[in-house]
């Protein structure tokens, strides 16, 4: 008890460090100042992936049946071939999860995916060299796609199954200019 209360008269302390000296030393000491931890001054490194990354594309093979057709068939290029219908198409299509893990290109959910160029079905606001009239071509005559010995007239767009038809055909660029009241690009007045 009486050492642990006077450990400098009872010679149980180191003795004293002598003072520092005037003027620096010479040269630099040999050994360091600190000395190392016990512990690593950085995290633990972080477990390495288990898998590579898989490339954000379309399941080329994947097919979907249409909504509104029962039976009719599409790919995933189907949901962005057309400029016009690309916003309707992902809006429709793209909630399926389904349709969404096979189509993830088309429906647009790949990380920094660029997004498809998307028509409108409105005029520019920069004037034309001449009037354009929103009527459709009556003479105007064009082959169907699975039967090309057929043709067919602007009115056959509207006839039946329209949006089905507007999608194949309105996305070239004859029909379209020939036929814009079928295709939906213009109301007449």
């Amino acid at each position: 008890d009486v050492a642990a209360n006077c450990s400098i008269s009872c010679g149980i302390c180191d003795p004293p460090t002598p003072p520092p000296t005037k003027a620096p030393t010479a040269s630099p000491t040999m050994t360091p100042t600190v000395s190392p931890s016990s512990t690593p001054s950085t995290p633990v490194p972080t477990k390495t992936p288990t898998a590579a990354p898989t490339p954000c594309t379309d399941v080329s093979t994947y097919t979907f049946e249409m909504v509104n057709f029962p039976g009719e068939m599409r790919d995933c290029e189907w949901i962005y071939f057309n400029p016009l219908f690309v916003t309707e198409r992902q809006l429709r299509y793209c909630g399926d999860e389904d349709i969404a893990a096979n189509c993830q290109y088309a429906c647009e959910l790949c990380p920094g995916q660029v997004p498809f160029p998307i028509a409108t079905k409105s005029p520019t606001k920069s004037p034309t060299v001449s009037p354009t009239v929103c009527e459709d071509d009556d003479s105007f005559e064009f082959a169907m796609i699975n039967y090309p010995d057929e043709m067919r007239d602007c009115k056959w767009i509207c006839w039946r199954n329209i949006e089905t038809r507007r999608a194949n055909y309105c996305g070239d660029d004859a029909i379209s200019s020939a036929c814009p009241v079928a295709c939906g690009l213009c109301t007449p007045p």
